[in-house]
């Protein structure tokens, strides 16, 4: 009798539980935790611009210079603006990453997904600059910083393929599929 092989849902390793609760309760609890980081980000540039008035906006003839000749005060308008920008789109996806898993609709916690990678490419970006100037730095404090986030986006992955095999009423390929060897 030939069997029916589903393909993988994933080339990710996928996990069965979180590390102390069920998956579901620790997607919930990265999707609050990115949720209020991304409000107080937003806030705290706010404020800034508002309060602290260190980044006010700075036109090419309203920018100042400094004793040596050069410009100063504007590179910080667009790194903020862009913090911002990143920060407002992470709280929007994490709203709809919340509704995902609250719903249990696999298809709203790819954008999630997707931000948690861009976010590990961009953390492993920062442990290689910064590695090449500081390399304990970068090896005491980015090295767990990426494998904090990428066991976080494992956690995502491994909800969205359950929720996947849920919708499709669909078994994994082996019974041992979801087992998380930290466990």
């Amino acid at each position: 009798m030939p069997t029916t092989e589903f393909p993988r849902l994933t080339w990710l390793p996928m996990l069965n539980r979180g590390c102390c609760c069920s998956l579901e309760t620790c997607c919930k609890v990265q999707g609050y935790f990115s949720l209020i980081d991304g409000l107080l980000n937003v806030a705290s540039v706010l404020w800034l611009w508002t309060v602290d008035k260190q980044y006010q906006v700075c036109l090419p003839w309203m920018s100042q210079t400094s004793s040596s000749g050069e410009t100063i005060g504007c590179w910080k308008l667009e790194a903020t603006v862009a913090f911002l920008v990143f920060s407002v789109f992470d709280i929007i996806v994490a709203v709809v990453f919340l509704h995902g898993i609250s719903r249990g609709r696999a298809s709203l916690l790819t954008p999630y997904l997707v931000l948690s990678a861009v976010e590990v490419i961009i953390v492993l970006h920062i442990a290689i600059t910064v590695g090449v100037v500081v390399p304990i730095v970068s090896l005491l404090v980015t090295l767990p910083v990426v494998g904090l986030a990428v066991y976080c986006m494992l956690c995502v992955n491994s909800l969205r393929a359950q929720l996947k095999f849920k919708e499709n009423n669909v078994q994994p390929l082996h019974s041992r599929e979801f087992d998380n060897p930290m466990v």
